[in-house]
């Protein structure tokens, strides 16, 4: 009886403990699931894209429709800075007039800013921000909120009364008419406005959009599309095929000129040298039949590597594609060689210092 009674007790406590434990996945469950809806939350489409015309690091813009004034509104933006050569105040961005009440970001040298109102309130530190990726802010209600690579800066919220933009002007990087300060020495690659305050989560996908993570390094090295082509550096050996080593997972080696122009690659960005160092090359897998000869529709070709750099040996082109690799023209790109002049696609070797490859974002 007491042995029968025992064994009862225990069944129910192990029946007991079987529950709680099942609650407490099922909840964990939960948790899980509403981090991850959260953390994936998306933004919604920008109301407008800025982007370079001329594939330069700074430019002028305006945005479309009336002012904003007054209305929330979120900045987001794809930078990489430049930390040597420092002499001035440089201009990140202005949003509006040149004068109070419009907003500027502004870098006063190392964790040292100015992000807020024109003579108005501002953020006056961010702490390793020349490491960051991404900026963003947002405005509502008097109040403005900076974010670096998706996350907000602790902080680096301030109300700002003042705020209050009355001009379509959008300086992205540019010093237009304040010559005594710099513009940005860094590169700029696009910027996004909303004309809606996103939420944190909004923030985090909106960024991480920009910053693409195209390089397997993690570090996106010349964008030339934001979020859609990237050149990283880095060597390989045994073909261009084996340059894929350098591209993150959900990218690939660019295959084509017309790839590379449908992402929103023009030939001025191609060949752009302030976003590259001179005598760069970034490679696609684009060839062709026979010496310096482009012909995007013949999938059979081996010869010559066609893609995007700065002051390259020949002014060969291939669409939007500035110029070519060839085994006789190494001379001017020193780290890369091939062994069989007939086939640069099955024997280049990228040796060593900037360049590498072109990586393009796969469709899903």
């Amino acid at each position: 009886m007491v042995r029968a009674i025992c064994t009862i007790v225990y069944v129910a406590l192990q029946l007991v403990n079987g529950m709680k434990d099942d609650m407490a996945e099922s909840s964990l469950i939960h948790f899980r699931s509403r981090d991850e809806n959260l953390a994936h939350e998306a933004a919604p489409p920008a109301w407008y894209e800025s982007r370079s015309p001329d594939g330069k690091c700074t430019w002028d813009d305006k945005i479309p429709g009336a002012p904003l004034g007054k209305e929330p509104h979120t900045i987001v933006m794809s930078l990489k800075f430049e930390t040597s050569g420092y002499s001035k105040r440089q201009w990140i961005f202005n949003l509006g007039q040149d004068t109070t009440g419009a907003e500027h970001w502004l870098w006063n040298n190392g964790n040292n800013v100015q992000f807020g109102t024109w003579n108005g309130h501002q953020v006056a530190t961010i702490s390793d921000i020349t490491k960051a990726r991404t900026l963003a802010t947002v405005y509502q209600n008097g109040n403005l909120k900076v974010y670096m690579d998706g996350v907000l800066v602790p902080g680096a919220s301030k109300s700002v009364p003042g705020m209050d933009i009355t001009s379509d002007a959008l300086a992205v990087g540019s010093n237009a008419g304040y010559p005594s300060e710099d513009p940005f020495k860094g590169c700029i690659h696009a910027v996004d406005v909303y004309r809606v305050a996103l939420s944190d989560h909004q923030i985090f996908a909106a960024a991480r959009a920009l910053m693409s993570e195209a390089c397997a390094d993690g570090t996106d090295d010349v964008i030339f599309s934001a979020g859609k082509v990237v050149g990283c550096d880095g060597d390989f050996a045994g073909g261009i095929q084996k340059g894929q080593s350098l591209c993150a997972a959900g990218w690939k080696v660019c295959k084509s000129g017309d790839e590379v122009s449908s992402n929103g690659v023009d030939a001025a960005k191609c060949k752009s040298c302030d976003t590259m160092a001179s005598s760069t090359f970034y490679a696609t897998s684009q060839s062709g039949p026979g010496n310096n000869i482009c012909n995007p529709a013949d999938e059979t070709g081996k010869n010559d590597l066609w893609g995007c750099g700065c002051s390259g040996p020949v002014a060969s082109t291939c669409g939007v594609l500035a110029y070519r690799f060839g085994s006789g023209n190494n001379y001017k790109w020193k780290s890369w060689s091939a062994s069989d002049g007939l086939d640069e696609v099955g024997t280049t070797v990228k040796a060593s210092g900037h360049g590498g490859v072109m990586c393009c974002k796969q469709a899903r």
